[in-house]
């Protein structure tokens, strides 16, 4: 479980409400702006793309779950990436799953499509790791209605795959967006910041550097908070602020470049230099030592390992 906690990105566990609504036709359950015609027609025709490592699309992996009745929500950056003003290639596409983790891994069996799990863990690298390749978790991995436990509003964003359409969730993200703002829905930021202490993870640091070199716009009042609270975490315990760090951006390292050059706006060029960038041959290190894990953990069905074995000389 660790491992998974580790590898889990933070996005990709923001819990919604995902039952069938109803529409309320005074105040509307979905945003109109967000469930436009043309903001449907971006998500459904990216989900027309095939998976890396499958010969298949991601709108074929979800109709597998949804044609047995399991709900699929696609979530965070992918989202936000496809409905920016500028568009942008998304990194990876997360989901949401409604079924159990062992009804998931039973589809991907059958289908004969790889995946990657690790042990004990309901997290689903789905393909080939690496392109913009497909992640899933359980809708009830984690509890992430609390405020301060949730990503930045314009990550967000869900889409329910079943009846094409955004949730209620996304509204304010899609309009946080649309203005090109970084913001939180919670009012205390300190409690926002800590968020679940029992995951002792300070990645909310990390995704506001990249969310800055992204362009997106905040609040100098914001920008102080988290400076301060970085400069507390590094002097309170240096190296569990490197641990920290180092377990990030194991995962992230495609997005190095991208958090260097938001530390500097926000810390100033020569603490980043210092704290960040000194520490990229260990990031390296730590990314390749977490792809020979989840090689290890790679899975084809056994029909495949079958054909493989009876097709050797």
């Amino acid at each position: 479980i660790f491992f998974c906690l580790l590898f889990l990105p933070f996005a990709a566990i923001a819990q919604f409400d995902l039952e069938t609504p109803t529409v309320n036709s005074k105040e509307g359950i979905f945003s109109e702006d967000v469930n436009d015609e043309k903001n449907i027609q971006a998500i459904e025709t990216f989900l027309n793309r095939p998976v890396p490592g499958l010969p298949v699309s991601y709108r074929d992996v979800f109709e597998a779950l949804a044609s047995k009745g399991h709900r699929v929500t696609i979530i965070g950056g992918v989202l936000r990436d496809l409905l920016n003003d500028n568009p942008r290639e998304p990194s990876d596409v997360d989901f949401i799953y409604s079924c159990t983790p062992d009804e998931l891994e039973a589809i991907l069996i059958e289908h004969q499509w790889q995946y990657t799990r690790l042990d004990g863990c309901p997290l689903f690298d789905i393909g080939a790791l690496d392109g913009q390749f497909l992640q899933g978790v359980p809708e009830n991995f984690t509890d992430m209605s609390d405020p301060n436990q949730e990503d930045f509003t314009i990550n967000q964003l869900a889409y329910d795959f079943n009846h094409h359409r955004f949730h209620e969730k996304s509204r304010k993200g899609f309009k946080d967006l649309k203005e090109g703002v970084i913001r939180i829905s919670s009012k205390d930021w300190e409690k926002w910041f800590v968020g679940n202490p029992e995951r002792n993870r300070r990645d909310k640091i990390f995704r506001f550097w990249r969310m800055v070199a992204k362009g997106y716009r905040y609040s100098s009042e914001f920008e102080s908070f988290i400076r301060s609270e970085t400069y507390a975490l590094q002097h309170g315990d240096r190296e569990y602020f490197k641990r920290e760090m180092l377990k990030y951006f194991a995962g992230h390292i495609d997005s190095y470049e991208e958090a260097l050059a938001g530390c500097k706006t926000v810390m100033g060029r020569g603490w980043a230099e210092k704290n960040f960038a000194s520490l990229y041959p260990e990031f390296y290190q730590r990314s390749e030592e977490k792809q020979i894990l989840l090689a290890k953990h790679t899975y084809f069905s056994r029909a495949i390992l079958a054909k493989s074995v009876t097709l050797s000389p």
